[in-house]
């Protein structure tokens, strides 16, 4: 409910904010490339935020990094002596990871930790996250079939990662445009786009006509 004890968003990771959510971001943590290193700032900023959150701190990670997120969290509570520290990690990449988590801070005066906690796992099914892409040749997290391997050599030819709710990769080209999604969000859509470079002329066209958002 409103008015409930203060709670603090913590993202662990080298995620930076979208710049959305302004006033209600949540914190940025430390990278955990070097969990070990991160852990004076981490351990810093962990009680810090506990002197004004009075309702608890809940940490969010992603979880292609989950074994350095909770070394630094046990690191982290033990140190403390804290039972105050909940975490949640998302199976999400970055640009999706950073939305919920910040849609997550801006949750923090309605709901509980454990509530948001949950929350965070139930945005990760209601959210539609991927990329456009040329060649799948570095996808790491992502299952691909030696076909889409061989069609990466082919010019003009082009793939769509989805990496949620559901991971796969599509296959488009200049004949075979996106035309449909399998799974488009609940109204209203909102579409944030992260445009690397300019190979892919009019795909952001295709993905509005097909989220409609």
């Amino acid at each position: 409910m409103a008015g409930a004890p203060a709670k603090i968003i913590i993202v662990l990771g080298d995620i930076p904010a979208t710049g959305h959510f302004a006033k209600m971001a949540a914190l940025r943590g430390p990278g955990l490339a070097t969990p070990d290193d991160a852990a004076p700032g981490f351990l810093d900023l962990v009680d810090r935020s506990l002197s004004v959150a009075p309702g608890g701190i809940l940490a969010v990670y992603p979880r292609w990094q989950a074994d350095p997120a909770r070394r630094l969290l046990r690191l982290t509570r033990g140190v403390l002596d804290s039972d105050r520290v909940a975490s949640v990690g998302l199976n999400l990449p970055p640009l999706a990871f950073s939305l919920v988590a910040d849609l997550l801070s801006c949750s923090t005066p309605y709901l509980r930790l454990g509530h948001l906690a949950g929350l965070g796992r139930r945005l990760e099914t209601e959210i539609l996250s991927g990329a456009r892409l040329a060649s799948v040749a570095r996808l790491e997290h992502i299952e691909t079939r030696l076909a889409d391997h061989v069609a990466s050599y082919s010019p003009g030819s082009g793939f769509v990662a989805w990496a949620a709710p559901k991971p796969g990769v599509e296959r488009i080209s200049g004949r075979d445009r996106l035309s449909a999604v399998d799974f488009r969000p609940a109204d209203p859509v909102h579409l944030l786009i992260a445009s690397q470079d300019s190979n892919f002329a009019g795909f952001d066209r295709e993905l509005m006509s097909a989220l409609r958002p």
